[in-house]
């Protein structure tokens, strides 16, 4: 997946983007997303800082987590599959799962659709692009089945 933006005006403008992969998962709660060891990211929902301890990324609960500058290309590993994830000009990674309360304020999603998918989002968020006039800027997420 690939975002391209072009200034075609006379001023420059200043914007943040993710690309907002939702990815189908068999059970959200036995996933483990590699590659994210010793960043930090902040917790959206309860706006704090922390430091990534974990070998992986298990997901148990409503998460809205931003990495910082995620450098490593991420591995979600789901029973039997894997699945890579590398991102290019966009640091920041995004994971999210609206677990039960607000997956149930989502109204095209199934009351337990939470339990199968997980969002590992590539984006540009802390630190907003800056396009001058007539100049592009593009951001890529390529996923590969292993």
């Amino acid at each position: 997946m690939e975002l391209e933006i072009e200034n075609t005006g006379e001023t420059p403008f200043t914007f943040s983007a993710a690309l907002h992969t939702y990815l189908g998962v068999k059970e959200v709660e036995e996933v483990q997303l590699e590659g994210l060891r010793g960043q930090r990211y902040r917790d959206l929902l309860k706006n704090e800082e922390h430091q990534e301890t974990g070998t992986f990324v298990s997901i148990d609960r409503e998460t809205t987590r931003l990495y910082f500058d995620t450098q490593n290309p991420l591995l979600l590993r789901d029973d039997r599959r894997s699945l890579g994830i590398n991102a290019e000009n966009m640091p920041d990674t995004v994971v999210w799962n609206p677990w039960e309360i607000t997956c149930a304020t989502i109204p095209d999603m199934p009351a337990s659709g939470f339990r199968r998918m997980l969002c590992v989002e590539a984006g540009v968020i802390e630190h907003p692009v800056s396009l001058p006039p007539q100049e592009s800027w593009w951001g890529r997420q390529s996923l590969v089945a292993l």
